[in-house]
């Protein structure tokens, strides 16, 4: 199975669903939610699919990247919920900024951002993840992280890496100086 990507949530996000092994897979930035109309398309992908997810992983913690834990977690529910050791506390309460979320149009969103499960699993550099290599890449936020595989020669970079471009690093614990590193590493 290769890896499949589905557009989600309010700002239709790049969700990736990685294969592990048989049916198998692991849920990359699920973004899809009642507020955006899609809350189902990824567990609905996975049905179809017969696809079982294991774990849930964020490449950093940012609203648009998170707002889709709760309804595979809630079919799903022994699947791992894992994000960096730096990024993971800011679920939840850390990244509703209402008023930021107000300025969007997206203020309706702040409850369903409170209400997401914390991750059960804190990744650190260097750290397999299902055969994936966890690379902390701070600049888009200060715990952003990439996988890479070596074997396949892959990488899911989240909002680290971008066609053309780079995630932005203007946003509290960005930084153009670590994201100049991060994409030089």
């Amino acid at each position: 199975m290769e890896i499949k990507c589905i557009q989600t949530g309010v700002f239709r996000v790049n969700t990736y669903i990685v294969p592990v092994e048989g049916n198998k897979v692991f849920v990359v930035d699920p973004a899809a939610c009642a507020f955006s109309g899609d809350e189902n398309k990824i567990t609905l992908y996975l049905e179809k699919n017969h696809l079982e997810c294991v774990a849930i992983l964020l490449t950093h913690c940012h609203f648009d990247h998170i707002s889709g834990i709760l309804p595979i977690n809630q079919k799903f529910p022994n699947a791992k919920i894992a994000a960096s050791a730096i990024d993971a506390p800011e679920i939840g309460y850390g990244m509703v900024n209402k008023s930021c979320l107000r300025g969007m149009g997206l203020e309706d969103l702040a409850e369903t951002l409170m209400n997401q499960p914390k991750p059960d699993t804190l990744l650190l550099e260097g750290d397999d993840f299902y055969g994936w290599k966890v690379m902390i890449t701070p600049g888009h936020t200060s715990g952003c992280l990439c996988l890479y595989n070596r074997s396949e020669k892959k990488l899911i970079s989240g909002d680290t890496l971008f066609f053309n471009g780079y995630g932005r690093t203007d946003l509290p614990t960005g930084s153009d100086k670590e994201m100049a590193e991060s994409l030089e590493r």
